[in-house]
């Protein structure tokens, strides 16, 4: 478990991925991958193409918007 991810952000994570992405899905992932890589390699990426992301909500409807250029 201590194996994956970066020094001082070790371990996986279950995400929960939905919304306007090619494959809706729940997947285990190391804690440091970048959040493109994440939507890429487990969704197929955004509908549309990565240049139509405005924002993403990192955690539910009480978390602030994160812009993409957070996201990049």
């Amino acid at each position: 478990f201590a194996g994956f991810g970066r020094e001082r952000n070790r371990g996986t994570k279950l995400f929960c991925i939905s919304g306007h992405v090619n494959n809706p899905c729940t997947v285990e992932e190391e804690m440091s991958i970048p959040l493109k890589d994440l939507l890429e390699k487990h969704c197929g990426g955004v509908i549309g193409g990565w240049d139509n992301l405005l924002a993403i909500i990192p955690g539910g409807s009480s978390v602030p918007l994160m812009p993409k250029h957070v996201c990049d």
